[in-house]
C-alpha cells in the first residue's frame, strides 16, 4: 500500500448511553482539529535474577488489556447536551452538572457509561462503553468558547473498545 496523506475530515461528535440506537445518539458537536485517540497497552513485567531481578530488565512481558483515551476540543457544541456529560454518568435521569455523586458508583459493568461516536469522511469511529475522565473544561468570556473533554473506553459485553462506525 502507497505512503499517502490522511486527512479525516470534520468530526461530528455523538454520544448517548451505551447500548443506545444510532438513531437515539444525541449531537454534541464539532471537534477544532480533530479528535485526539490514544490507544495504550498494559503489561506486567516479569523479573528474574537471570537479569539481575527486580533492579534488572525484565526477561518477559505479560500483557493486561488495552484501553482507550479519547481526548476532544469542540467550537460548536450542544449545551444541553455537554450538560448530560459534565454529570459524568448515564442513566435515564442524568443528574445536573456540579452536583457531587455518591462514592461506589460501578460505572461500567453498572451501564452507566457512553456511547461516544466519532464520524468524519474517513474512519469513523465507535466506542460503545466510555466514561467522562479527565478534563471537562471551559473558557467562559468574551472570545469564542471552546469545551475540552476527555473520555475513556473500555470493552463492551463483546470485548469490543471501538469498532468503526457505519450508522447516519
Amino acid at each position: 500500500m502507497p505512503v499517502s496523506l490522511q486527512v479525516s475530515g470534520t468530526v461530528l461528535v455523538k454520544v448517548g448511553p451505551t447500548g443506545v440506537a444510532d438513531n437515539q445518539l444525541e449531537i454534541l458537536g464539532y471537534t477544532s482539529n480533530g479528535a485526539r485517540i490514544q490507544e495504550e497497552d498494559f503489561y506486567e513485567e516479569v523479573h528474574s535474577d537471570e537479569q539481575g531481578g527486580d533492579a534488572g530488565p525484565p526477561i518477559d512481558l505479560v500483557y493486561m488489556g488495552k484501553r482507550v483515551r479519547v481526548t476532544l476540543e469542540l467550537v460548536r457544541w450542544d449545551p444541553a447536551v455537554a450538560d448530560k456529560l459534565a454529570a459524568r454518568i448515564a442513566t435515564p435521569s442524568t443528574p445536573p452538572p456540579g452536583l457531587r455523586l455518591e462514592p461506589g458508583i460501578v460505572m461500567v459493568a453498572g451501564q452507566k457509561t457512553w456511547r461516544l461516536v466519532l464520524k468524519s469522511n474517513v474512519g469513523s469511529w465507535d466506542l460503545p462503553a466510555c466514561a467522562v475522565r479527565g478534563q471537562f473544561e471551559m473558557n467562559k468570556g468574551s472570545r469564542a468558547s471552546r469545551l475540552l473533554i476527555a473520555f475513556e473506553a473500555y470493552p463492551d459485553s463483546n470485548g469490543y473498545i471501538y469498532r468503526p462506525y457505519t450508522g447516519p
